[in-house]
C-alpha cells in the first residue's frame, strides 16, 4: 500500500533524518516531486536513506556513472530532484554514510550553501528589478511585475534561513576539522601504546553492541525509544539486531576495517574522483592546444 505525504524542508539533513524516522515506522520512501513524498509499506527499519547533492543533473553522464557505481555496491537511487539524489541501502548490510569524513561533510555543506546562496541572490535581484519596472510602468503590465516581485521576495525569505543554516554548519565543521581528528588520532595511538593493539577497543565495541541488543529484547521497549535514550540511530540499532539474529555471537567481529561493500565503495569513489580530475585536465589541455592552433 502506498501513501503520499506533502512536506517542505529547508534543510537536507532534517529531511534525511525524517526519511529515516519514517522507515523505522515501516514507511519506505520511493519517490519525490516538489514537496511531495511517496511511501510504501514495508519492514520497519529495512533501509537507511541518504541525500547527496551532485555536481551534475541526473541525465549527465557523470551522474549516471555515479549511480551505476553506487548500485554495484548495493546502494539504490530511489529518486532524484534537480541535482539532489535520494539513495538507500538495506540496514542489514551495515552502516551507510556518503560523507564519512570531515572533508566530505564540509564539501557537502559548501556546495549546498553555494547553490542556495546563488538562487537566493538571483531572486533578490529579480525582486528589486520587478519592483522598479512595476513602479515605472504603472499600468496593468506593471502590476504583473509587482506580482512576480512578491514571488521573488518569498523565495528570498525561504532561502535565507537555509543559507544561514548551512553556513553555520560549514563554519562549525571547519572549526573542528583539525581539532577532532587530532584528538581521536592521539586517543587511538594512546590505546595502541598501552595495549600493543586495538583489541581492547574491539572487545568494548562488541560488548556494547551485544549489551544494547540484549537490553532491547529483555526490556520489551520499542527500538526507537531505546535508541533515543542511548543517542543512537534507530536504523543502526535495527542493523545490530538483524546481525545478531543472523550471526549470533559472531555478529560483531570488530576487525577495525570497513565492511567489504563499503570498502569497495570507498575505493570506487576515489577512482571516480581521480577520473574526474584527469578529465578536467584533459579538457584544459585540449582547450589550450585549440587556442594555439588558431
Amino acid at each position: 500500500m502506498k501513501s503520499v505525504v506533502r512536506k517542505l524542508f529547508i534543510n537536507s539533513e532534517k529531511e534525511e533524518k525524517w526519511l529515516n524516522d519514517m522507515t523505522v515506522k515501516g514507511l519506505n520512501f520511493v519517490d519525490y516531486s516538489f514537496a511531495r513524498y511517496l511511501f510504501e509499506e514495508g519492514t520497519p527499519g529495512e533501509y537507511i536513506y541518504k541525500l547527496e547533492l551532485l555536481d551534475q543533473l541526473p541525465s549527465h553522464p557523470e551522474s549516471k556513472a555515479y549511480i551505476e557505481l553506487m548500485e554495484q555496491t548495493g546502494v539504490e537511487c530511489v529518486s532524484t530532484y534537480s541535482r539532489w539524489f535520494y539513495f538507500r541501502k538495506k540496514s542489514k548490510d551495515g552502516p551507510f554514510d556518503l560523507n564519512s569524513d570531515y572533508n566530505s561533510c564540509i564539501e557537502r555543506h559548501k556546495k549546498v550553501a553555494s547553490l542556495v546562496g546563488i538562487l537566493g541572490f538571483l531572486n533578490l535581484v529579480f525582486a528589486i528589478l520587478n519592483v522598479i519596472i512595476g513602479l515605472i510602468v504603472g499600468n496593468m503590465k506593471g502590476y504583473y511585475n509587482i506580482y512576480f516581485s512578491i514571488v521573488n521576495w518569498l523565495i528570498v525569505i525561504l532561502f535565507t534561513p537555509m543559507f544561514i543554516s548551512y553556513i553555520k554548519e560549514f563554519s562549525k565543521e571547519k572549526k573542528h576539522d583539525v581539532t577532532l581528528p587530532r584528538f581521536y588520532g592521539c586517543l587511538e595511538r594512546g590505546i595502541k601504546l598501552i595495549n600493543g593493539s586495538v583489541h581492547m577497543k574491539t572487545k568494548i565495541e562488541k560488548d556494547y553492541n551485544l549489551m544494547t541488543v540484549t537490553q532491547v529484547k529483555e526490556s520489551g521497549k520499542p527500538v526507537a525509544e531505546v535508541a533515543r535514550k542511548l543517542d543512537l540511530s534507530p536504523n543502526t540499532l535495527h542493523g545490530w539486531i538483524n546481525k545478531l539474529s543472523k550471526h549470533g555471537n559472531n555478529a560483531f567481529p570488530g576487525s577495525g576495517h570497513l565492511p567489504e561493500a563499503d570498502e569497495e565503495l570507498r575505493k570506487l569513489r576515489k577512482e571516480l574522483i581521480d577520473l574526474r580530475e584527469e578529465n578536467a585536465n584533459l579538457k584544459k589541455a585540449a582547450s589550450y592546444f585549440t587556442k594555439h592552433q588558431k
